[in-house]
């Protein structure tokens, strides 16, 4: 929020106090030092709903998302599951989607892939989530199929879900795993089919 202060009115955070009266309510004092010019008249509704954003936690986005979206309570569940390195890597309405993949995952079905592209991606390039029970899967056994299909890897990143999945056996582990893909040739990546033939 200093930041943010300090920013908007073209200042320097010089000092913050914060106070905790009764209840579960606190309050800061934030004094935003100046060097001159006349200081910036800022909208007072754009500063709180900006200020809002800021404090607004993962979970409360996770409760809009859900209330929006109206899924099911187990797949709200699962999705405040996730843990702080997939929160900070994802937004509620993506762990929406990956808890429900989650769901397409059981001891008869331990493998479910998940291929697409997210807005503002460029069209050669796709994103593909491969949620696996019980054990990762090696990148040395990912990686060459992929670039066997025409695809480059960008990028790799491996999560580890637990808790209450449900077709999962109590306390298994699912592992997903996040790659950026590109095409190798630089042409578009066809998703008309969502990934089917992928």
């Amino acid at each position: 929020i200093g930041d943010y202060l300090k920013t908007v009115f073209d200042g320097r955070l010089s000092a913050f106090y914060p106070a905790f009266p009764e209840g579960s309510l606190a309050r800061v004092h934030f004094i935003i030092g100046r060097s001159g010019g006349k200081t910036p008249k800022v909208d007072q509704q754009a500063m709180e709903a900006t200020i809002r954003a800021i404090v607004r936690t993962w979970d409360d986005s996770l409760r809009e998302a859900v209330a929006a979206s109206g899924v099911g309570e187990a797949l709200a569940r699962v999705a405040s599951r996730f843990p702080d390195s997939y929160r900070n890597s994802f937004s509620p309405d993506i762990a929406l989607r990956d808890a429900d993949c989650l769901a397409l995952v059981s001891t008869e079905n331990p493998i479910v892939i998940g291929f697409h592209r997210d807005r503002g991606q460029a069209d050669n390039h796709a994103d593909l989530k491969i949620y696996h029970l019980g054990e990762p899967v090696a990148l040395s056994r990912r990686v060459p199929l992929l670039e066997n299909m025409g695809f480059r890897v960008i990028s790799e990143r491996t999560f580890e879900i637990r808790g209450e999945i449900p077709g999962a056996e109590e306390g298994e582990v699912v592992f997903l795993h996040d790659m950026e893909l590109e095409s190798a040739d630089g042409k578009p990546i066809d998703l008309a089919d969502e990934g089917a033939l992928f």
